[in-house]
């Protein structure tokens, strides 16, 4: 059965999202566009690289949602959303139809001098905002990171190197993109938004001339030119660039901070005056901070006077438009506050549940440890406790459930392990008696014989005496029978609880190899070797073995390098080279195309892997493989012998069950949505009509 971990293809259920398709890479993450289910409404989705999935790499993704949240402005992209899910880490924001600046200077080479200041004014406005609200500076402006919507308006995106200005140290890392860094982010100077003014200007010398004013073959050189060297002038490259545009652009990447504009309001205002004379009308051209009431396409500054006097009719009518519907909105706010106030107060009943539940597991601590209490109400107080909360209703309360049947559980065996030591001392007393009256019946029959009726009294107390032995062995009989019933519902309550041990290790271990994460399986599998049973040891150290394998397996596959440069993969490609996980090769027709190594086939993955990890088999580089993807079904069949993944694959099966089961009873849409993606995962795979009939109550819901 395959069991799909975290593989963000078509149908993948993030959240509340569902991945539609991949749009690019963002500065620590990759971009998706997706569907939010809630909303029904499409959203541009930032998943956090598994590479940087370590404290800094999560520290600076949140730092970028926290960033874009503080921020609501026309010339930013919105933040919508922010979560984790299994270890992933995930920004939703608005979904922007257009194109970046870095795809229309592909096209078009350079931009019309107005048309490059109008871009650089909305952008300037963005950051004007960003700095004045809350003191954040961007960092990493370039027009990789400047969109343009289908509506003409510029939107800065990827504040993935953003920076409050207060979060500055000495030590702090060089962040950003060598050929737009201002010479202080090469230093570790302390940064502000003159920083992001030289950025501008790099991009606005870009857009004017279409090259760069530093290019070297190296970072070294490129940092070395930022510091040393001057740009070829403007008007040299193209003499139609006005004087005054020139002057602006060479103060904006002046080297020194104190040489640029002061901060982003004089730059603006700069760039107003200047284009009150490069405009094709200046009435057009949108006053400093009231752009955003001008988000006329660039070529509007081309129409007559009528069409101008039309356009602003169609926005006066807009906006009686947008009226009605905040009236309309107005109208649906206390609806709507019934609805949150209705899952508020759900919320806040499975947090009282929750809460009730954490005070009885400790009422049921408190019990076990007490000594003086009789067991029979222990036990009875136990099953009552468990038997009130019945089928939980989320993995939380699952989790506090679990932990009362185990303490229960080892309450029970305690209680046995101290029968059991009773039953061995009333052996060895009995087997005592036993052995003094032996001693005593011997000793009598050695006496010599008295008259008769001394006689008959020792014959009758003879036969007491035998009677008394049959009892004493009948119940040395009993007692033995009894301590063997203990002995082996003892061994077997043990072995339940060690098989439940390493199933649960299982299940946390595979759930991090499904996700990559292997350094945290690896710390895992340390800290239960320190304090596991030794007759686990052997099997702990062949999991630390396997992990140690895997390791090597997603290093040849993600490393950056030309290691397996030129392996040539029959009928499909041949490799030029790795960088973090993106494979760069040669199709059969001769392109050159660039893959994630997941979205690999199995044979080319398994190709790199073995060039770079010789000493394995094929079936167990394949295995591996799966295994990295989360599929342990697939895995199970190409290595029979290992129990440890039909168990795994069963388990993460169960899991996500479960997870639709609580799932499907806070929102059945997103629970058909994730088992529509569980189903298509699924297709191909020789389990596939079993997986049909086990997601049909979820796929119903519809």
């Amino acid at each position: 059965m395959k069991v799909p971990i975290n593989q963000f293809e078509d149908g993948c259920v993030i959240g509340d999202f569902v991945i539609k398709a991949r749009l690019g890479e963002g500065s620590i993450g990759a971009v998706y566009r997706a569907t939010q289910i809630s909303l029904d409404r499409t959203v541009a989705l930032k998943i956090l690289s598994p590479e940087y999935t370590n404290a800094k790499g999560v520290s600076d993704f949140l730092r970028e949602a926290r960033a874009a949240a503080k921020l609501s402005h026309v010339n930013l992209v919105q933040a919508l959303a922010v979560g984790e899910e299994d270890g992933i880490c995930y920004m939703a924001m608005t979904y922007i139809k257009g194109e970046t600046l870095k795809a229309r200077m592909k096209r078009e080479k350079n931009i019309p001098v107005d048309e490059a200041l109008h871009i650089i004014q909305q952008v300037g406005e963005a950051l004007y905002y960003a700095w004045d609200e809350s003191g954040i500076i961007h960092r990493d402006v370039k027009p990789d990171n400047i969109m343009i919507t289908d509506d003409g308006i510029v939107k800065l995106t990827d504040l993935g190197l953003a920076m409050h200005h207060a979060e500055w140290r000495e030590d702090m890392e060089i962040s950003g993109s060598p050929s737009y860094m201002s010479p202080e982010q090469f230093t570790g100077e302390k940064l502000d938004t003159r920083s992001d003014i030289y950025s501008m200007g790099v991009t606005l010398y870009q857009l004017l001339t279409g090259v760069l004013p530093f290019n070297g073959d190296t970072v070294r050189t490129v940092a070395r030119q930022h510091f040393e060297q001057e740009p070829v002038s403007l008007t040299k490259l193209n003499p139609k660039i006005p004087h005054k545009v020139a002057l602006l652009v060479k103060k904006m990447i002046a080297k020194s901070q104190e040489e640029r504009f002061a901060d982003m309001e004089e730059l603006l205002y700069n760039i107003w005056t200047i284009r009150q004379k490069t405009a094709p009308n200046k009435d057009m051209v949108p006053d400093v901070h009231t752009i955003s009431m001008k988000r006329l396409d660039y070529e509007v500054q081309h129409e007559s006077i009528k069409e101008q006097q039309t356009a602003k009719k169609q926005a006066i009518e807009q906006k009686k438009q947008s009226s009605a519907i905040y009236t309309v909105l107005l109208l649906l706010l206390p609806v709507f506050a019934i609805i949150l106030l209705v899952m508020v107060l759900n919320a806040n009943q499975k947090s009282k549940r929750i809460e009730l539940m954490k005070q009885q597991q400790s009422y049921l601590s408190k019990i076990f440890a007490e000594k003086n209490v009789e067991r029979q109400f222990v036990l009875a107080e136990g099953k009552r406790v468990l038997a009130q909360f019945g089928v939980p209703q989320s993995p939380d309360e699952e989790a506090l459930l679990y932990k009362m049947q185990t303490s229960l559980s080892n309450y029970e065996n305690r209680a046995l392990q101290s029968d059991l030591a009773s039953f061995v001392e009333a052996q060895k007393k009995l087997q005592e008696d036993f052995t003094a009256l032996r001693e005593k019946q011997a000793a009598e029959a050695k006496k010599p014989k008295r008259d008769d009726s001394k006689e008959k009294e020792l014959e009758l107390e003879g036969a007491k005496l035998k009677q008394h032995l049959q009892d004493l062995q009948s119940s040395i009989n009993n007692v033995k029978n009894e301590n063997n019933a203990l002995r082996k519902q003892l061994e077997k309550q043990v072995s339940e609880a060690e098989e439940a041990w390493r199933n649960n290790l299982l299940l946390k271990v595979y759930n991090l190899v499904g996700q990559a994460r292997l350094k945290e399986a690896s710390a895992l599998l340390e800290l239960e070797t320190a304090k596991a049973d030794p007759k686990n040891a052997e099997w702990l150290a062949a999991k630390k073995a396997w992990i140690e394998r895997l390791a090597k397996i997603l290093s040849s596959l993600t490393e950056s390098g030309v290691k397996a440069a030129g392996l040539v993969i029959e009928n499909e490609c041949t490799l030029i080279s790795i960088n973090n996980g993106r494979i760069s090769y040669k199709d059969p027709s001769g392109t050159i195309k660039d893959s994630i190594w997941t979205e690999l086939s199995m044979d080319s993955a398994a190709a790199i892997a073995q060039k770079m990890a010789k000493t394995l088999k094929d079936e167990e580089v394949r295995a591996d493989i799966l295994a990295l993807k989360g599929n342990f079904s697939e895995a199970s069949r190409l290595l029979p012998e290992d129990q440890d993944f039909k168990v795994a694959a069963r388990m993460l099966w169960q899991q996500a069950l479960d997870n639709l089961k609580y799932l499907s009873l806070a929102d059945r849409k997103k629970a058909t949505a994730k088992a529509q993606a569980l189903l298509k995962q699924a297709e191909g795979s020789p389990d596939y009509e079993k997986v049909k009939t086990e997601l049909a109550p979820f796929l119903s819901f519809e």
